[in-house]
């Protein structure tokens, strides 16, 4: 959380957690309120063959 937090305070809205023995819940991800986020499920990911920067399909 201090970490996420620290991204927020340096003006950055994006972060990723990444760590291949992990495995995240969505309430480890929850705002400070308790408010889970909603994660997107590999079913609900729209197809985008293209190219991408940063997550973000271009053309």
């Amino acid at each position: 959380r201090e970490q996420i937090r620290a991204v927020y305070d340096s003006g950055y809205d994006e972060w990723i957690l990444w760590h291949p023995g992990s495995n995240y819940s969505e309430a480890a991800l929850a705002t400070a309120d308790g408010v889970e986020p909603r994660l997107a499920r590999p079913e609900e990911e729209p197809v985008h063959r293209g190219p991408r920067v940063l997550g973000v399909p271009v053309q």
